[in-house]
């Protein structure tokens, strides 16, 4: 049985802070469990926005989650890319729109900036409306 974990159970993995939470989000990470790309992003928010992680540290920390065994995450397989362009300076929701979008021909936008921080190996191309 897989279980999707919320972003607060994450959390409790991520920053112990709260040792009875700790526990049990640890007790969950024994089974397969699968993080939402909603998740994903939720969650570098609030190491970011409340515990003050930057942009390094957060891509650190998320990419050793994903590399747990038991861990499943929607577009796997392009979420390092994902990682990468947001390390670079990219915004991580908008590379996450990209990979959730993968099964498209194309990613239409009016901001000119995720062509650009997408770089060249986008996982689709990404079209600018004028």
């Amino acid at each position: 049985m897989v279980k999707a974990l919320d972003t607060n159970v994450v959390l409790r993995l991520l920053v112990p802070d709260d040792p009875d939470q700790t526990r049990l989000a640890e007790e969950q990470m024994q089974g397969p469990v699968l993080l939402p790309l909603t998740v994903l992003l939720e969650t570098a928010w609030v190491l970011g926005s409340r515990y003050g992680f930057s942009r390094a540290q957060i891509v650190s920390i998320l990419t050793h989650l994903l590399d747990q065994p038991q861990l499943t995450a929607e577009a796997m397989d392009q979420l390092p890319w994902a990682l990468e362009r947001y390390a670079a300076g990219g915004d991580l929701a908008d590379m996450l729109h990209l990979v959730a979008a993968r099964g498209a021909d194309a990613f239409v936008t009016f901001d000119r900036a995720i062509a650009k921080s997408a770089g060249p190996n986008s996982p689709l191309p990404v079209e600018t409306l004028a």
